[in-house]
């Protein structure tokens, strides 16, 4: 929600100071975002590792590479499939592609940057290694948690009457 309200005036360049609530309204939206949740220790320390990439294990989230090839990014589009459309493929040259991308984590901005594009682009004209597919698995599986963590962290912050700023 922040980035939706904040996005624009961040990304035209304008400095602003946006209007708060009083602190007592600020506290308790703190309080609601950060222990609604409930986050133990070791669910952050998860956090932590998945985020900086060092997680083993991603769980089920991970995306599959399972054309052969010569790897080479030529082109990079991504494509939704029209019996799944919460699933899609990103193609990095005419046959090969890293399948079970959704929409959203496709669409995902960090900075003004589409991360996933961004990832290969970086890449056009050379030839991914295995351990190259393997991080873009792992982006993948990050921004698919950080975006079901944003959602729960909106939804808290609804339940506690809505985000600070007006």
């Amino acid at each position: 929600m922040c980035s939706r309200r904040c996005n624009l005036a961040v990304r035209s360049g304008w400095s602003f100071i946006p209007y708060v609530r009083p602190f007592s309204s600020n506290w308790a939206i703190v309080w609601a975002a950060l222990y609604h949740q409930r986050l133990s220790q070791s669910r952050r320390a998860t956090l932590k590792k998945f985020h900086f990439l060092t997680m083993d294990q991603f769980g089920s989230v991970l995306s599959t590479y399972p054309v052969t090839g010569n790897n080479l990014v030529e082109r990079i589009e991504y494509q939704v499939s029209p019996n799944e459309p919460q699933h899609g493929r990103v193609y990095i040259n005419k046959t090969q592609y890293i399948d079970g991308v959704s929409p959203d984590v496709w669409e995902f901005h960090v900075g003004g940057y589409q991360v996933c594009h961004k990832w290969l682009k970086d890449r056009r004209g050379r030839m991914l290694s295995y351990e190259d597919v393997r991080h873009y698995q792992h982006i993948v599986a990050v921004l698919t948690e950080t975006i079901s963590l944003m959602e729960r962290i909106d939804e808290a912050i609804e339940e506690y009457g809505g985000w600070p700023i007006t």
